[in-house]
């Protein structure tokens, strides 16, 4: 019988990150944005959740691309929760530590652009303004580009830091107690 290859330890404990990434970045934008706290959590929602499935499509784009010593490094700690233990040379450890670099700021790119869209989209114009806007107007995606409120930018990215920090804490107990 062919046995099924299901990452459900994976899966799960991406949940917790979730789960643990919502609750800070919300407390963090309840606090400095002085938001609601429903308003905080749902922005924290979006935001993670957003983040992380464009994450893992970039993940799956990206994959067959990478060195094959690389690509079993992660296939091993995707689906057994380690490495390979012959293969952990400075060289991989150099990988890993720039690839988390690079998935700290693009998470931190992605969130800020995805909460101004938020923001944008959500926003209620008043009465005048919806009177000039009778069509749905493309230049409102004005955002895209790298002009950001500098307090936004500023609680996004302390908010990214202190969730990765929470991320860092959870892997480290995690490979302690497992």
């Amino acid at each position: 019988m062919l046995a099924n290859v299901f990452p459900l330890q994976t899966i799960l404990f991406q949940f917790l990150l979730l789960l643990v990434g919502i609750a800070i970045e919300s407390f963090i934008l309840y606090r400095q944005l002085n938001l609601s706290q429903r308003r905080s959590i749902d922005y924290a929602i979006s935001i993670n959740l957003f983040s992380t499935i464009l994450g893992w499509v970039v993940f799956f784009y990206v994959h067959p691309w990478l060195p094959r010593s690389l690509k079993s490094q992660l296939i091993s700690y995707i689906f057994f929760d380690r490495f390979f233990p012959f293969a952990q040379s400075s060289n991989i450890v150099t990988e890993l530590i720039l690839s988390g670099f690079v998935v700290f700021f693009a998470t931190f790119i992605v969130k800020l652009k995805g909460l101004e869209l938020l923001q944008m989209l959500l926003e209620t114009p008043s009465y005048g303004e919806r009177q000039n806007q009778e069509k749905f107007n493309l230049q409102d995606f004005r955002l895209l580009t790298f002009n950001s409120n500098p307090l936004l930018t500023n609680t996004i990215f302390q908010a990214n830091i202190y969730s990765f920090g929470g991320f860092v804490l959870l892997l480290f107990i995690r490979t302690q107690f497992s």
